[in-house]
């Protein structure tokens, strides 16, 4: 089936992150004439990589990050990181990225900033979008018409906590990793870090570094005590707290200063009206086509949804096939197909926990394929991939300096492109 809104139809894009940024480029330039507005509740762009360290910032970002990818892997399609910036760059570089592909592509002028978006729903004939927001600099609020919506809110916006017997009587101090910021306030103390993801990894390394006494990372993939420093140990998952005392799975405690949560985020959409039909539970959103589309109304579409991916390269298939779809260019499945195919993709998952559905991996570079092929857009090279995989690789095996490599991408034609290492570590 094909859907189009029609030449000059009206798309609401919510976020003007990553996702925002690109879905708006290209809901411009493959769309049919589209009149799009970005809705974004900052005074600027970048949404997670906007630094700040002002309480209430929507930042989750820590003084001394850099990316966990290299960025020839990283950048959009045909806007290249800059050449001098070392190959695992720090946020302030991916900020300055993201505010320089907003100016090159001419974008600002569709963003409107400091408006919080209150509510979004259908009308009873279900023929329009209406979006509720509201100015936080003029206190003006407004509602308006659309054709279509786009989510592009991001992965960060609500921290999610974990069930601890006991953990309010804990007399420490106990954080979430959002408001992990530098670790002069861990120094010389006794702290235990619950969660080993990339957050994990890289906050218990830097308040090792930071001088802290002992640094207990407890996870559920324990298999060792010995950690990356001598100030980092493993222990299996927390499974209690008494006052200052934290009990371990296999028995032994510890007496902590400060309790960091690396528990992750919830994906969270406080603006869609129940009726819509979205709901949210164990980390699964619901009734989405590949992971994108509304199955009940592919007028809503949510951009960068997957996890464990290469993100701005991904967020561009995205949002080209969704431009491309909502100007009748691409074809869709019908519901009952569309339907069909997420169940079919439920049994695939088979046991694995329902928290793991959008978490891609290895299926990434299929699903990006797949993206690219139907809407004729050049394929992501294949020796990109091999330097992510390279790069997970080395992440993996050493982890506190594993950014000291340096990657260089060469050839003439992306399809011919290798990779070589230029400082191996």
């Amino acid at each position: 089936m094909r859907v189009s809104i029609g030449t000059g139809g009206r798309v609401a894009v919510i976020g003007a992150g990553a996702a925002g940024l690109c879905s708006a480029k290209n809901l411009r330039d493959f769309g049919s004439s589209f009149k799009v507005v970005v809705f974004e509740q900052d005074s600027n762009v970048g949404g997670t990589w906007s630094y700040s360290e002002k309480p209430g910032s929507y930042s989750v970002m820590y003084k001394s990050l850099r990316t966990n990818i290299p960025k020839e892997v990283m950048a959009f399609p045909g806007f290249p990181f800059a050449d001098e910036l070392p190959s695992f760059p720090g946020h302030s570089d991916v900020q300055n990225y993201l505010e320089s592909y907003m100016t090159k592509m001419d974008l600002r002028s569709m963003i409107r900033f400091n408006v919080d978006v209150e509510k979004v729903w259908k009308d009873e004939g279900g023929r329009s979008w209406w979006v509720k927001s509201s100015d936080k600099v003029n206190s003006e609020v407004s509602v308006e018409e659309f054709d279509a919506v786009v989510v592009c809110n991001g992965h960060h916006g609500l921290p999610s906590y974990a069930s601890v017997n006991g953990l309010e009587t804990f007399t420490g101090i106990t954080t979430h990793s959002s408001v992990y910021r530098t670790p002069a306030p861990f120094r010389d103390q006794t702290v235990v870090l619950l969660g080993y993801g990339p957050s994990g990894v890289d906050i218990a390394i830097d308040i090792a570094k930071g001088g802290a006494k002992q640094v207990l990372v407890a996870h559920r993939g324990y298999s060792q005590d010995e950690g990356p420093l001598a100030n980092i140990s493993f222990r299996p998952t927390m499974v209690s707290v008494e006052g200052s005392t934290i009990h371990f799975a296999d028995g032994r405690a510890v007496d902590a200063d400060r309790i960091v949560l690396c528990t992750g985020y919830a994906y969270n959409f406080p603006f869609l009206d129940p009726r819509v039909g979205i709901t949210v539970k164990n980390q699964v959103i619901s009734d989405l086509y590949r992971h994108l589309i509304f199955t009940k109304d592919p007028t809503l579409s949510f951009v960068g949804i997957p996890q464990k991916i290469v993100p701005f390269p991904l967020f561009h298939y995205q949002s080209v096939y969704v431009a491309k779809y909502l100007s009748g260019e691409v074809e869709v499945p019908s519901q009952e197909e569309r339907e069909n195919e997420r169940e079919e993709e439920w049994k695939n998952h088979g046991d694995k926990p329902d928290r793991f559905f959008h978490v891609f991996g290895q299926r990434q570079w299929e699903y990006m394929y797949s993206l690219a092929q139907q809407t004729e857009q050049t394929p992501m090279p294949r020796a990109l991939q091999s330097v992510f995989e390279n790069a997970r690789e080395v992440r993996t095996s050493n982890p506190v300096s594993y950014r000291a490599r340096q990657y260089e991408v060469f050839g003439e034609e992306e399809t011919d492109w290798s990779y070589m290492l230029v400082d191996p570590v």
